[in-house]
């Protein structure tokens, strides 16, 4: 065994302390006063990442028009330029964007739009800005004013549906939205000449699903203290129907969309989610359910969970019948044509 020396033992204390020192040094000098932020949201299989600096006020007054003078283009973040990645392509504010990484810059203005500047060179710093005409787009963006201040700029996705979302940038009182649209890997509309056939109203039947209410459980549920006063009205809805009932498939030409609608739920005053039903193509002859938000816009789609709308046509191409099948293939309605 080689003896260990307190001379050698001083040496080896020396070079660990120096090792350590020299480790602290490097991550304090990796702290930034604008530290880096990374948000990222998937929208029907595409997936957006936006990569930025995040500083603060900080009690600097006014941000817009004074640390960032009117007519700036300027990157949304600090030291490096921000960059969004998007995994396929998509639009911003409507406007076609190929599959990459770019950087974003904003031209700053007092008045009117500002600009939205989308870049191919990722590695710029804030510092070294590009003109508006050396975008690979640039698309004018509204400048929102805010009752509260945001002290740490921010970027945040808001409104996620299946065909988009709303980018929502905001810093001090301004926030900027900016329109996101991907491609939600189906159709989501109807052509008038597609809805045509279908449209109209319809003698409908229910009461061969697998989840129609019995006298029993509807009277069960009544008998319940803690159902919410929504589902009592549900059930009382249920308990008083007369069924078959006419209903109707209507198409909206502006929008694109076909609907079931049920005009006895309406007038009861029940949840849209429980009285309307939008259609997208699935085949011919058949359509899918897919879920609708409060705006009527499309909000999920999963072909895996979706009921499934089957018409039969006579010779003349109109549709006469159709059965309402759920993901488990069970019959859960039928209908045929009000009139002939």
């Amino acid at each position: 065994m080689v003896p260990i020396s307190l001379r050698n033992v001083a040496l080896v204390s020396t070079l660990l302390t120096a090792v350590i020192a020299q480790s602290l040094a490097g991550q304090a000098s990796a702290v930034e006063a604008s530290e880096r932020a990374l948000v990222r949201q998937a929208i029907s299989g595409t997936v957006v990442e936006i990569d930025y600096a995040r500083p603060s006020v900080r009690g600097r007054d006014p941000i817009f028009g004074g640390q960032v003078p009117w007519g700036h283009v300027w990157t949304p973040g600090a030291n490096r330029a921000t960059v969004l990645r998007v995994s396929k392509d998509v639009t911003l504010q409507g406007v076609a964007l190929p599959a990459g990484a770019y950087s974003l810059w904003l031209e700053v203005l007092e008045s009117g739009p500002w600009t939205l500047v989308v870049h191919p060179d990722t590695l710029r710093s804030h510092g070294h800005h590009p003109e508006v005409h050396e975008g690979v787009i640039a698309v004018p963006v509204e400048p929102e004013p805010t009752a509260n201040s945001t002290e740490t700029l921010s970027f945040d996705f808001q409104r996620v549906r299946g065909r988009g979302a709303r980018i929502e940038f905001r810093w001090a009182n301004t926030l900027v939205p900016i329109e996101l649209g991907v491609d939600p890997g189906f159709v989501t509309t109807v052509a008038a000449d597609v809805a045509a056939p279908v449209v109209g109203e319809w003698i409908w039947d229910d009461r061969m699903s697998p989840w129609f209410y019995s006298p029993e459980d509807i009277e069960q549920g009544l008998a319940n203290a803690e159902s919410p006063d929504w589902w009592k009205k549900r059930l009382e809805f249920e308990r008083d129907r007369v069924r078959p009932y006419v209903a109707r498939f209507e198409h909206d030409p502006e929008r694109g969309t076909l609907t079931f609608v049920d005009p006895d739920a309406i007038a009861a005053g029940l949840r849209e989610s429980l009285i309307m039903r939008v259609l997208v193509p699935r085949g011919e002859g058949m359509f899918m359910v897919v879920g609708i938000d409060a705006d009527g816009e499309i909000s999920s789609y999963d072909p895996r969970y979706s009921s499934l709308y089957e018409f039969s046509f006579d010779d003349r191409g109109r549709a006469v019948s159709v059965t309402y099948r759920n993901y488990r293939d069970e019959i859960v309605g039928t209908g045929t044509r009000a009139t002939r």
